[in-house]
């Protein structure tokens, strides 16, 4: 018979609240002055959920700033909506951060003194012991790395196969938690994708937005949860569609709703520059002129403020001007027409690689004898044996050389938190890698 979890607390916001005057006595206890309280940020969602999303710490690139009652669940938050537009349900969906005040640079370990971040630590383990969630997403390697350095917490590794290989289940065992049951052996899997943030700088198709979908699918499926999951969110970059101040007309209504209200009551002297939209920007360019014009002194904030306008300018959506190389042949005009066709003919005799776009413009451009020399010339070289890939083989099929190439290799991987293959973990094994 299954007994009921007991947990340190089934009311999470009357927790919360019992965390903040433990934190700020920590605070006091050090000598120091506590941070401002509105910083704070709760967790959302259900002690019920059936997955949990884990992050670092949360960030000021919200439009939430005013609220004294902040949560994790923001869609104004860049990564924050990332993570929210893709299987998840608000309200009952668990996120929360590993520590729980705003940083301008997530550098909450490095500013914070050690008593702080020890009653940070201690409530972010109570939230696991609270929740019933079967699988955690734990995202980005700052957090991994606090996790893996508590000597006494215990994982076992269970490599995915078939469609799955390359994801890697961290099973907790039911022993790290101080509630532990009598005949279980683990409490949930564990995942470790990406930071969101990634993805901002990360191309369509790329190996690793592959790979960051292959997890979070393997997690949903594992916590059986039916709420409508998109599997190349990031491959394809479809979260652009929930990003406020990407796709504004795209976004949810409760995203565009909580902008515009905080446009009227939010303080741009503590906005990032990049966060703001072009109607913000101006109107912050113009409060700082009248600030100078007045013969008041800029402070460091603002002076950062000042040159930062001056480097991106007001606009925060320039129009892209689209380039001749990626236009179709009968949309250019007639100089277009001729600037294109050298530079494709440029490109043809210096025997560059051609894009499936430049073919078509040059078949368009009447080059079609600069292609025949080409491929006269291509068939004249002699082809080379294509090389086996280190990836590819067994260790023991490797000199020295190749073992301490694959073994750095590895080793970075492992480091950044990538996806690994059924042949990585056993490379890793045969090299004498621990892989945590």
């Amino acid at each position: 018979m299954l007994l009921a979890l007991r947990k340190p607390f089934y009311d999470l916001r009357q927790a919360f609240e019992d965390f903040k005057k433990e934190e700020i006595a920590c605070w006091k206890i050090e000598g120091r002055s506590p941070l401002p309280r509105d910083s704070f940020v709760r967790p959302s969602g259900s002690l019920h959920s059936p997955i949990a999303h884990h992050l670092h710490q949360p960030s000021y690139s919200t439009n939430s700033l005013d609220s004294d009652d902040a949560e994790t669940a923001d869609w104004t938050n860049g990564c924050i909506a990332m993570i929210m537009g893709n299987g998840f349900e608000e309200g009952m969906t668990f996120i929360f951060d590993h520590l729980h005040r705003r940083s301008q640079k997530s550098e909450g370990y490095d500013t914070y003194p050690k008593v702080v971040i020890q009653s940070h630590e201690r409530f972010t383990h109570r939230i696991g012991e609270s929740i019933e969630a079967k699988v955690e997403v734990i995202y980005g390697a700052k957090v991994k790395d606090r996790i893996f350095k508590r000597q006494d917490r215990k994982f076992t590794i269970l490599p995915l196969w078939g469609p799955w290989e390359g994801v890697l289940l961290y099973l907790d065992h039911e022993s790290n938690f101080n509630n532990h049951q009598e005949g279980h052996k683990f409490r949930r899997a564990n995942v470790f994708p990406y930071h969101p943030q990634k993805f901002f700088y990360e191309l369509p198709d790329s190996d690793v937005a592959i790979g960051q979908d292959l997890i979070l699918l393997a997690a949903v499926k594992l916590a059986g949860i039916s709420t409508p999951f998109t599997e190349d969110w990031h491959r394809k970059r479809k979260w652009r569609s929930v990003i406020p101040y990407l796709r504004p007309t795209g976004t949810r209504a409760r995203a565009i709703s909580a902008m515009a209200n905080a446009k009227q009551k939010r303080d741009l002297s503590k906005i990032n520059i990049k966060d703001m939209d072009t109607i913000a920007r101006h109107s912050r360019l113009r409060g700082l002129n009248r600030k100078i014009s007045r013969g008041e002194r800029l402070t460091g904030a603002e002076l950062k403020q000042q040159a930062d306008l001056k480097t991106l300018g007001t606009d925060a959506n320039p129009k892209s001007i689209r380039k001749l190389r990626e236009m179709d042949v009968k949309d250019m005009d007639k100089r277009g027409k001729s600037r294109r066709k050298q530079a494709l003919e440029k490109k043809i005799a210096r025997s560059e690689v051609l894009t499936a776009m430049d073919v078509s413009q040059a078949r368009d451009l009447d080059l079609q004898g600069a292609f025949q020399t080409l491929a006269t010339d291509a068939s004249s070289k002699p082809k080379r044996k294509p090389k086996r890939k280190l990836r590819d083989m067994d260790v023991k099929d490797m000199d020295k050389r190749s073992k301490l190439a694959r073994r750095g290799t590895l080793k970075q991987k492992i480091a950044r938190s990538d996806a690994l293959t059924a042949m990585d973990v056993r490379q890793a094994r045969d090299l004498g890698i621990s892989i945590p």
